[in-house]
């Protein structure tokens, strides 16, 4: 109940966030010039990114002082409350590491299309570091139906730390990839079931589905695949995973 409280929370922060912001919804991140710069060549200083939860300074030596959540844009709207962003059955205990010396968050946002997940983008066929033509943030007038829409969930990842020999981390996660993605990332915690909050502002618990193509688009390895599994993350869907026109129906705009 907590779990869904917090979420509930979470999502009456976001439209408080949106009265103010001429209807926007709150970035998935937004990187100052050095922290762009950094991510295009991975030289010079690391940079801050403000993600909707807070801000991060890559620049502070210290990883436990880098995370500051009252620095975050829905900060304000929750009292800068650090608990309202944590899942009270996903802590440090069930983490294989903590980055920041605490949790940022237990849940994730769909940024993938409410926002964007980086300001810099590698398009295909060269793959070269571009600025991102995507917006910082949709409006919710471009939401088609905000009852049918994933805004928060529980979320988690398998996270690849080396590929010879392929080693993996369970940590927390603030992305919530679509299905079309190939990487399950909303974590189904709570005796085989995830909260998830939608854009309207209802929660709904869901039940765990999982689909995905190894090694797929995004080389996803055996080893990892089977973590995932193991781990229950999987996604959200109405019975469409595998079916490239609904997957993501959830998830996407329309």
């Amino acid at each position: 109940m907590q779990c869904q409280n917090n979420l509930k929370q979470i999502v009456l922060a976001l439209h408080n966030y949106m009265s103010v912001h001429n209807e926007h919804l709150v970035p998935y991140v937004s990187e100052d010039a050095n922290r762009l710069q950094y991510i295009s060549n991975a030289s010079g200083p690391q940079g801050k990114a403000q993600f909707w939860f807070g801000m991060l300074d890559y620049d502070q030596p210290v990883p436990e002082d880098q995370l500051d959540y009252t620095l975050g844009p829905l900060s304000p709207f929750i009292e800068t409350n650090y608990a309202t962003f944590q899942c009270p059955d996903f802590g440090p205990a069930q983490m294989d590491a903590v980055r920041y010396g605490r949790p940022a968050s237990g849940y994730g946002y769909n940024g993938t299309y409410l926002s964007r997940s980086s300001g810099i983008e590698w398009p295909a066929p060269d793959y070269v570091a571009t600025p991102s033509r995507k917006p910082l943030a949709q409006r919710l007038a471009a939401v088609a139906q905000t009852n049918q829409t994933i805004a928060f969930a529980d979320s988690a990842q398998v996270r690849s730390l080396t590929f010879m020999p392929p080693t993996y981390s369970f940590e927390e996660n603030w992305l919530l990839e679509p299905p079309s993605n190939n990487f399950p990332s909303i974590h189904f915690r709570h005796q085989g079931a995830a909260n998830v909050a939608f854009l309207d502002g209802h929660i709904e618990s869901r039940a765990h589905e999982y689909y995905t193509e190894v090694p797929g688009s995004n080389y996803l390895m055996p080893e990892q695949d089977a973590l995932m599994r193991e781990r229950r993350l999987g996604f959200v869907s109405n019975g469409h995973l595998g079916d490239p026109a609904r997957e993501d129906e959830l998830y996407d705009l329309q």
